[in-house]
């Protein structure tokens, strides 16, 4: 059977495909010529891109996160020029193994904080013989749950429906009913922070976290926050919203048209239509 490339058209980092062009050259063929031959669709890749970010990459063993993938390449390649690699499953393998498939030092260190955190949570909730959860997208998804249904008129039959919805997506196994009651805790919990935290304009616009339109309006309030008291007053030309905000005139516009409609800002004076510009608009923040 013939050996194929594993790393070539894989979705996987450059420098990895040009180790891989390098092994074949010594394992499976005779010469880089022959590789050459067997792939020519492949060599101006090989030959610019993927020797490029290959030679960037195994320079960057000083690098703090990715300085010990370097380490672990250079001496893979290093050992396959000695011929201490007898075959290219095994360069293959070891290529997966010891460097695309190893995580660096600072996630590795976040990790062990995270489990160790998780294990004395967990040790001092047996110690207080009280309900744990050790389960982090559930509790994740839950503060975001509690942000959604804030100001909404939830009562604990919503709050225990939303809770009971989050347990049938997210848990492998049913929670216990002490598990279950503290999910709910949670989660009323978080949805009265939120409500003391924000707006019910601002809710509104949390509860669409997808509607872009919704997003830029979220940030366009907090741009007004920022620079407004209630009841103050700003003048927004077209300069002035490409210099100071993230948006576009476009853009800027129809977010703040939703803030209107929402009645946390004003438009209290129409800017004036020149031959090459708008003049500002005057905004008052309401709330």
């Amino acid at each position: 059977m013939t050996t194929q490339p594993k790393y070539f058209t894989a979705d996987t980092y450059d420098y990895a495909r040009y180790a891989e062009w390098i092994a074949f050259g010594s394992l499976v063929h005779s010469s880089q010529r022959e590789v050459r031959n067997a792939y020519p669709d492949l060599v101006s890749k090989a030959a610019i891109v993927w020797q490029e970010k290959y030679h960037k990459f195994v320079k960057m063993e000083a690098h703090p996160q990715w300085g010990g993938k370097a380490k672990r390449l250079n001496k893979l390649m290093r050992e396959l020029g000695e011929g201490k690699v007898e075959t290219i499953e095994i360069f293959q393998d070891r290529l997966a193994d010891e460097v695309l498939r190893t995580k660096g030092a600072a996630t590795t260190a976040q990790e062990q904080y995270t489990h160790a955190r998780t294990e004395a949570m967990k040790a001092k909730a047996t110690a207080d013989g009280t309900a744990f959860i050790n389960n982090h997208k559930l509790l994740s998804k839950t503060h975001i749950a509690g942000a959604e249904l804030a100001h909404t008129g939830w009562d604990d039959d919503a709050v225990k429906a939303v809770a009971n919805q989050l347990e049938q997506e997210l848990c492998d196994e049913p929670l216990s009913s002490e598990q279950f009651e503290l999910l709910v805790s949670r989660l009323r919990e978080k949805t009265i922070r939120m409500e003391h935290q924000m707006l019910p304009e601002e809710a509104e616009l949390l509860r669409k976290p997808k509607d872009k339109e919704y997003q830029r309006a979220y940030i366009l309030y907090g741009f007004f926050k920022l620079h407004l008291e209630v009841g103050e007053t700003k003048a927004m030309s077209d300069s002035v919203i490409r210099k100071e905000t993230p948006f576009g005139p476009t853009a800027f516009y129809k977010a703040v048209k939703l803030l209107e409609d929402l009645g946390l800002i004003e438009h209290t004076e129409e800017g004036q239509r020149g031959s090459l510009i708008r003049q500002a608009n005057i905004y008052k923040r309401l709330v």
